[in-house]
């Protein structure tokens, strides 16, 4: 999971990077799917962006690319702090483990 926080009236701007680095992900090896998650207020600036992956080395892989890199470099002038990344291997989605944070999405890939 990524998260950003988007600048006031770059909006659009991030949207176009949501949609280019998705197109982006699919071609990738055990790639399942990309959910986003969209600000839930005008005040909320914060998107969140989940990519899930059938295995860990898939997703390593993706994480490691240079398609990645580039997208990510498009969207750093668009948010007002670094990316945050966080990754899951399916239990702590369920159950809190220890030293994890308990993730909120739903879905059924193992990992994202």
């Amino acid at each position: 999971m990524m998260t950003r926080q988007v600048k006031p009236g770059r909006e659009a701007e991030f949207e176009k990077f949501l949609a280019g680095i998705t197109v982006a992900a699919r071609i990738f090896q055990g790639h399942l799917e990309t959910n986003i998650f969209r600000p839930a207020t005008p005040e909320d600036h914060e998107y969140g962006i989940i990519f899930k992956f059938d295995r860990l080395s898939n997703l390593r892989r993706w994480e490691a690319s240079d398609e990645r890199k580039h997208w990510c470099k498009q969207a750093e002038p668009l948010a007002q702090t670094r990316s945050e990344v966080r990754v899951a291997t399916g239990l702590e989605r369920w159950f809190p483990l220890p030293g994890h944070h308990l993730l909120t999405t739903r879905g059924g890939s193992r990992w994202v």
